[in-house]
């Protein structure tokens, strides 16, 4: 890249190698942000839609989908993890203690973890509640 005038930072062009011509400069890409489930399902059926009008090739399509799903699929693994950490901060604020998700990778380990820890769940007092 070389200054203009202007300071400001001016693209090189790019030269076909066989005619000498000029290469179109590529559009600019969009960028969207793909932090929730909404805006990665909008991104798919943007692809989608573009794939129909003809202006993206199948193949294209593809690789794109692909790389949205597994996007995807974090998204969906972080906002599950999100979820459980409110839920287990919500039983502690209860006096529960909440169930470590950590699975051991014998099920005899599973049998001594279950017997090391107590779960005490709060009894509602029956004589306060009223019923309907």
């Amino acid at each position: 890249m070389r200054k203009a005038k202007n300071g400001k930072h001016k693209t090189t062009d790019t030269f076909d190698g066989e005619t000498g011509v000029i290469d179109p400069t590529p559009k600019k890409l969009r960028r969207i942000p793909l932090k929730t489930l909404r805006q990665v399902h909008r991104e798919m059926a943007y692809c989608y839609r573009d794939n129909v009008a003809g202006k993206l090739e199948s193949n294209e399509l593809a690789k794109r989908i692909y790389a949205l799903d597994r996007i995807l699929n974090a998204v969906q693994v972080a906002e599950l993890e999100k979820m459980i950490a409110d839920l287990q901060a919500r039983l502690s604020l209860r006096g529960v203690t909440p169930l470590l998700l950590a699975m051991p990778e014998q099920s005899d380990d599973m049998g001594k973890l279950i017997e090391e820890r107590s779960y005490e769940v709060p009894r509602r007092d029956s004589s306060s509640e009223t019923r309907n």
